[in-house]
């Protein structure tokens, strides 16, 4: 896979995410659940320049991603579950990009401190 092909997988504004990331030299927090799920072993080296195989999905989760924090496993897990709750609860389902965008969102109000009960109160108004 090359970069123009990841940057659709990202969706609508895949590319420009792409541009921004090679400009700032990571991947925003914003972002990191979905590159993550997109392609868990990508590092910026290969998206800037191509070094090294490209990765492939399903490939075991490194840490060489380029994020700027680690991932907190017990916050994105909450944010998994939290978007999989309110989703199966209402009987609807989200494209695997928008799901991922929002659960990236969901991992962002968690780890700013944002109480579950007001995080599954925007969840189900995301999602409405």
């Amino acid at each position: 896979m090359d970069r123009a092909a990841f940057a659709r997988k990202l969706g609508q504004n895949g590319q420009q995410n792409v541009n921004n990331w090679l400009k700032r030299g990571k991947v925003g927090q914003s972002s990191a659940a979905q590159v993550r799920e997109l392609l868990p072993r990508a590092s910026i080296d290969w998206l800037n320049d191509g070094i090294g195989d490209p990765p492939t999905v399903g490939e075991p989760v490194g840490s060489d991603v380029g994020l700027s924090q680690s991932v907190k496993h017990e916050t994105l897990t909450v944010a998994l579950q939290l978007v999989a709750e309110v989703l199966d609860d209402q009987g609807l389902s989200l494209p695997t990009p928008k799901r991922a965008q929002l659960t990236a969102s969901v991992y962002g109000l968690l780890d700013e401190g944002m109480p579950r009960a007001k995080v599954l109160h925007f969840v189900r108004a995301a999602v409405a």
